[in-house]
């Protein structure tokens, strides 16, 4: 009979002990509120011990072993960070470690930092890519402080590279949102749904028709459906601020009403259905509908397929349609709607789910330019006209 597998020791206070020597000078014990706990204390000690067991220069951390470390914190099972964001971060750590490599962290300084973002803006980065690039070494360096004895945080002091462009969402042109309003059938609900609630692409995947209170005229997410590998998943929503209730528009409404009726409360609302979509469903029911429509453009994908058994290698050569747009584009016209109905900034902050205020007022600073520069162009045509 196969011998069963040690449980961990739970100690009176309802924590958890568990024995281990592997790696380790000798066998020691290691506590914790969970087993996981327990299991990063004893990789810390284990990391800790082969630092011990350097000459004085080696023995120094460098980037590539915290940055490791710091990694493998985020990934391991206590989920200190969201899912989204560590999908965020990890292609920012291999960049990050072919340029600082084996560096020891106290040699990297602010002036070191600034070289690094300089670098990326040189390949062509964009500035969002190089803040977020920017915010994983603030958490690297932030983890060397907290549990290696590091002295300090230069990133806080670097600054972005100059000249970078600001990255602006683009919204769905006149003509696009005329013509998908005028088809709301299919897919077209899903545009109508951002477009008129604002909601994020995971927060609308993980909306359930329980979820729309027409009665109080009320829509509140409580749960996000984003995607890893296509798969959705359950996670919280993004911030705090996120729960919110969301007030059902008029346009909205008699869709709504609806799909209301023609659904189960624990159906979906963008699938239809008792299971969210996957990201590969959402894509390509929503290039059908565009295609329909004409909004999409195409070209000719050429792959090489090898050779299996006694079939030779071939080229083959398929079309693939792109929409010129996306259902997820439609809900920056939600705060485009509210700036232009005069909703104050803090209101549109609660109704956006934004955590910082400032990210709402970015918003509406940029469609303020917009209005300027129309302005401006309105009163050149005038003062011409009047030479």
């Amino acid at each position: 009979m196969a011998e069963s597998k040690k449980q961990p020791a739970k100690r009176p206070d309802g924590g958890v002990c568990i024995h281990r020597s592997v790696g380790l000078p000798k066998s020691r014990v290691f506590y914790g509120k969970t087993k996981a706990e327990a299991e990063r204390k004893y990789q810390d000690a284990v990391l800790a011990y082969k630092l011990e067991c350097m000459d004085p220069k080696e023995k120094r951390y460098t980037f590539r072993a915290v940055s490791v470390a710091y990694e493998e914190y985020i990934r391991g099972p206590e989920k200190p960070v969201r899912r989204g964001t560590v999908n965020a971060y990890k292609k920012h750590f291999a960049p990050a470690r072919a340029y600082f490599g084996d560096t020891v962290m106290n040699d990297i300084d602010a002036q070191a930092v600034g070289g690094y973002l300089a670098h990326l803006k040189m390949e062509g980065k964009s500035k969002h890519s190089i803040k977020n690039a920017k915010s994983v070494l603030s958490c690297i360096f932030t983890y060397w402080c907290a549990n290696f004895h590091g002295t300090g945080n230069p990133v806080l002091l670097a600054k972005l590279p100059a000249g970078l462009k600001d990255g602006r969402r683009v919204e769905p042109t006149e003509e696009q949102r005329d013509l998908i309003n005028a088809h709301p059938e299919g897919c077209g609900f899903w545009a109508w749904l951002f477009e008129y609630t604002g909601l994020r692409m995971g927060e609308a995947n993980g909306l359930q028709w329980k979820d729309v209170d027409l009665d109080a005229g009320k829509i509140t997410p409580v749960q996000a459906m984003p995607w890893d590998h296509n798969q959705p998943y359950r996670e919280l929503l993004k911030t705090e601020k996120a729960y919110r209730s969301i007030p059902v528009l008029t346009p909205l409404r008699p869709m709504l009403e609806a799909g209301k009726a023609a659904h189960q409360p624990e159906d979906y609302v963008l699938s239809g259905a008792s299971k969210p979509l996957t990201q590969c469903q959402y894509s390509h029911q929503w290039m059908l509908y565009c295609r329909e429509l004409g909004l999409c453009e195409s070209y000719t994908r050429t792959t090489k397929m090898p050779a299996y058994q006694n079939r030779p290698e071939r080229i083959v050569e398929r079309v693939v349609y792109k929409p010129l747009v996306t259902a997820h584009q439609f809900r920056h016209l939600f705060a485009t709607n509210l700036f232009y109905a005069g909703v104050p900034d803090m209101v549109a902050q609660q109704l956006l789910g934004h955590s910082d205020i400032m990210t709402t007022r970015r918003i509406y600073q940029h469609l303020r330019e917009k209005e300027n520069a129309r302005y401006t162009a309105q009163l050149d045509a005038y003062v011409s006209k009047n030479l």
